[in-house]
């Protein structure tokens, strides 16, 4: 049985969502050149790093030797990296990586083969246990990557080699039919002309892995995941959507909540954001249904555990689920007291004046705490109790199995769960505050500003999409109010508004844009969609009569409403973080309001092609807010040469060694900009790489002189 106001899918509508899983995981992977986040290269570390343990796990059964990886010193040793986030979509990112990427691992220390003169032996560097060098393998021999060609290039082959010896961080290879010296000459670099000139390879002679199933870059292997939890994610809001008001509402749902442009450019990362999005839909989806069915109810709390071991965010999603139910049935005061008097009002309302001046007196916690003790005393003495509605399934086997879930699959809550916890839970609690530019005030510490999420939302998201959430809430909450359910009127609301509610609180961290408050927009594009459809009836269903016509019209009206948002968002994916809408004049009005332009230092990608034609052999760049990790990942999809150092800030004196700086425009880095001109000895970037006219990177080099001398 299904839920009041539900209409039955048909198998039309579980193929239309099969297919926005494969259509949207298709289209993020051809779209997926933006540059890798800091969140993502650390993600990248420890996803890589999980893959160990379970590389370990897999050598320990096949031992018999279950317990040596189980013990709690390895078990620490591996899950306390990255504990402030929980391990589902690091594990998934691992596993998609480890097998389905190509890896490819330099060689060094080519020598001869002493019992083969047509052989030869190579150490291939850096490999980790979990990568695929395994004893045993085959792997493939590829020669040099010159500049300004893919590391995938065929002509790179020259021959196969077999795994003979691995130990932690280096593999032997043994390669035959392939003369040592020939491929000594194949492998050495050539001299530059001059010492300064820079190298013409991206990296020399490699290994690299051949499973029949890799055949992704490293990076799009780790963020694969991220793109099927976005196909998902979509393809639920058509299913909820289509179920709660018809094909068109699901349809403009989803895609109006991919296209929204700083959502397209988060759906692409490796990151836990869309995937924890897809979540919490899941959750209130499948608690929408449980209300029939008690199977519903076991798979509300099987996917809120597994929303639990994917983000924080997680521990949100009940606090809307209680006030819809409570909301769409509000508990009854009986009292046996006889008739009301003052006496009785008094006792049940004595608990709002206290709250309120414990509050102001001692803060919230306190507050709460003396409202509960009050309104029991006040009740207890009136000879009031109060009358629930009926407890919905799921309530009960949420906290049974899904906090079951997340304690038993988290190995690093297992051997002392209350400290581990308490931790993670402190991490949170007391998380630092990075700086925003905020119509030109730097947000720093709290309080923040109430209006931050309301006004970011209002001035990043399409106008056209703007304009059908409005239509869309006044259908639903007037003009319609009387055919549509209660209960869904307030389960959609609440998990619109709860999320942004609680980013507008003055002590919440104001950091990372809008993708804190995006579990939110799943139902705002759900009210977009209803207004979509609010419009299309009264266009369609009073004009056209033939069916083909009216679908027609109908899918020309999406193209309208939806084709600014898909151009903009494929536009400008590669600055996601500094979109803003036409309210603001776009990305150059809102530099004009002083609004913040990017963060996560992803635009460093966009100065490798430079760095890679002009940086001298082994040079050191200032990669700036381009982290150490992300410039390792960038190295393995054979975008960065292998021979560049990293460091973050330029030298107190560059010489042609250092000559480089890629410079990421944030207003909070403005010192630092003023800086790096001081040691580069130039205030002139040799290249800008913008959006929409506005500065994101500029690269600074070296310059001969002073500052002085330029004045």
């Amino acid at each position: 049985m299904t839920p009041p106001g539900t209409t039955p899918l048909r198998w039309l509508d579980r193929w239309i969502a099969i297919a926005l899983v494969i259509a949207t995981t298709i289209l993020l992977g051809a779209t997926a050149d933006m540059g890798f986040t800091r969140d993502e290269s650390f993600y990248f570390r420890y996803a890589e790093l999980y893959q160990t343990w379970f590389s370990q796990l897999d050598d320990a059964m096949e031992k018999d030797a279950l317990g040596e990886a189980l013990d709690r010193e390895t078990v620490d040793n591996i899950w306390q990296n990255n504990f402030e986030h929980p391990p589902l979509m690091k594990v998934l990112f691992g596993w998609s990586w480890r097998t389905l990427a190509v890896k490819r691992r330099n060689l060094s220390q080519i020598r001869p083969d002493p019992n083969d003169s047509q052989g030869l032996f190579a150490h291939v560097e850096n490999s980790s246990s979990a990568d695929g060098f395994q004893v045993g393998d085959s792997v493939q021999i590829v020669g040099p990557q010159t500049v300004g060609t893919t590391p995938g290039n065929s002509d790179r082959v020259i021959g196969n080699a077999i795994v003979t010896e691995r130990t932690d961080r280096r593999t032997t290879v043994q390669m035959a039919g392939q003369g040592w010296a020939q491929l000594r000459d194949i492998c050495t670099p050539p001299k530059p002309e001059t010492v300064n000139s820079p190298p013409t390879w991206i990296a020399g002679c490699q290994a690299v892995t051949t499973g029949a199933l890799q055949t992704l870059s490293e990076s799009k292997a780790m963020r694969l995941p991220a793109w099927v939890f976005t196909g998902i994610l979509l393809a639920l809001l058509y299913l909820f959507g289509t179920a709660l008001f018809g094909r068109w509402v699901g349809l403009v749902a989803a895609l109006a909540m991919l296209f929204i442009p700083r959502h397209f450019f988060h759906a692409h990362l490796c990151a836990f954001d869309m995937p924890v999005v897809t979540m919490v839909v899941a959750t209130v989806y499948a608690y929408w249904r449980s209300l029939r069915s008690n199977g519903w109810a076991i798979a509300t709390a099987v996917i809120w555990g597994a929303a639990l071991l994917t983000k924080h965010n997680a521990f949100f999603i009940p606090i809307p689920l209680v006030l819809a139910w409570l909301a769409a049935n509000p508990p009854r005061l009986i009292t046996n007291a006889g008739p009301r008097t003052t006496r009785l009002w008094i006792g049940r309302l004595a608990w709002i004046p206290a709250a309120v001046l414990t509050g102001w007196l001692a803060g919230t916690g306190a507050a709460f705490v003396v409202a509960l003790i009050v309104l029991i005393a006040g009740l207890t003495a009136t000879n009031t109790h109060i009358e629930f509605p009926p407890l919905p399934r799921a309530f009960l086997w949420m906290p049974t199995l899904g906090l079951a879930m997340y304690f038993l699959l988290w190995p690093w809550l297992w051997y002392d769960p209350a400290r581990s916890f308490h931790a993670y839970f402190t991490f949170h609690w007391d998380h630092v505050h990075y700086l925003q530019q905020y119509f030109g005030t730097l947000l720093e510490v709290p309080p923040f500003p109430i209006s931050f999420p309301f006004a970011l939302t209002t001035l990043t998201v399409p106008i056209p999409l703007l304009a059908l959430f409005l239509f869309g809430a006044f259908a639903y909450f007037w003009h319609e109010r009387k055919r549509t359910n209660n209960h869904d009127r307030w389960l959609l609301s609440l998990n619109l508004m709860f999320p942004i509610a609680l980013i507008a609180l003055p002590t919440t961290p104001v950091f990372g844009g809008i993708k804190h408050w995006l579990p939110a927009m799943p139902f705002f594009a759900l009210i977009a969609g209803l207004g979509f459809d609010w419009i299309r009836r009264r266009i369609v269903h009073k004009m056209l009569e033939r069916r083909v016509v009216r679908v027609a019209v109908s899918t020309a009206l999406v193209c309208a409403f939806l084709g600014s948002s898909v151009v903009d968002s494929i536009q400008f994916r590669r600055h996601g973080t500094a979109y803003y809408n036409g309210l603001t004049g776009g990305i150059s009005g809102a530099a004009d309001w002083r609004m913040h332009r990017q963060f996560w230092g992803y635009s460093g990608r966009y100065g490798l092609e430079y760095v890679n034609q002009h940086a001298r052999r082994n040079a050191r760049v200032a990669f700036h807010n381009t982290t150490y990790d992300a410039v390792t990942f960038y190295k393995r999809d054979g975008v960065l040469r292998q021979d560049i150092h990293w460091q973050r800030d330029p030298s107190p004196h560059c010489t042609p060694q250092n000559a480089l700086y890629l410079f990421h425009h944030q207003e909070s880095f403005a010192q630092e900009e003023i800086e790096g001109w001081s040691r580069m000895k130039s205030w002139t970037p040799v290249e800008v790489h913008s959006a929409d006219g506005v500065p994101m990177l500029s690269v600074y080099e070296c310059s001969s002189g002073t500052m002085d001398d330029k004045m």
